[in-house]
């Protein structure tokens, strides 16, 4: 892979990012936010492959710090998104909790406000210019995935923790997203969107802990209810994980 081709894949990432931007600080467009996430998370996947054997130019932390606050917007959302979507077919719904995650949501916006106001994109498409080699052959892909996998391996243990899934979901993401460059069987794909929807879980029921004692009592019945559900499906969709991302080494 010849540096002209790097450099386009992250330039139009960039760009997707810029404009994704812009158009999240106007209107906080939920989809806005997730893609400008997903673009983020493909551009810092060629950028981590060309790390492989070159010194490490990390993004700028003005755009991780983007990232990050468009995750917390991105986290509320999909949390009241999930819980809507439950009591769809509902003829009682938690008002007042739905209404605390949506001021939840105004709250961050500040955050996104500062971080969008203060990047420079031009600045950091020179900044990402300089770490792109000019030339990476396939073995250097090869190396880099087999590192991703040693990475994943080592944290299979029956130990395994919420944090480690999260690691190696991250891990799979990055060879999933470049995977124009060295194809993967589906079943790395399959691994990585099974981890995230568990993940997804997690979440939802940390943020269900985080506020349901802000609400009235009965509200705070129906969001238990919900939790307990939660938790009754929890370990079995967390072996459903594991077993997927065993599969890779079978």
């Amino acid at each position: 892979m010849r540096r002209k081709q790097l450099l386009h894949d992250i330039e139009e990432k960039l760009q997707s990012i810029q404009q994704l931007a812009k158009k999240a600080y106007v209107s906080y467009d939920m989809e806005d936010i997730h893609q400008l996430r997903v673009n983020f998370k493909k551009m810092r996947a060629v950028i981590r492959l060309v790390q492989c054997k070159h010194s490490k130019k990390d993004i700028p932390s003005s755009l991780k710090k983007l990232y990050r606050t468009a995750g917390t917007i991105r986290d509320l959302q999909l949390h009241h998104q999930q819980l809507a979507a439950l009591y769809t077919h509902k003829t009682t719904l938690p008002i007042q909790y739905l209404q605390l995650i949506q001021d939840e949501i105004q709250k961050q916006h500040p955050a996104y406000d500062k971080a969008y106001k203060q990047i420079s994109f031009a600045r950091i498409s020179k900044q990402l210019k300089h770490a792109i080699p000019y030339h990476l052959h396939r073995k250097q892909y090869v190396h880099r995935n087999n590192k991703h996998l040693q990475t994943i391996h080592a944290l299979l243990s029956p130990h395994i923790t919420d944090e480690d899934i999260h690691t190696i979901r991250k891990h799979l993401k990055d060879m999933v997203y470049v995977q124009g460059y060295l194809p993967l069987p589906d079943a790395y794909k399959d691994a990585a969107q099974v981890s995230g929807d568990y993940l997804d879980s997690v979440v939802f029921v940390t943020h269900l802990k985080q506020y349901n004692n802000l609400v009235p009592e009965n509200e705070r019945a129906m969001l238990h209810t919900i939790q307990v559900q939660f938790d009754a499906q929890h370990t079995a969709t967390r072996r459903k994980v594991i077993k997927a991302i065993q599969q890779l080494y079978s």
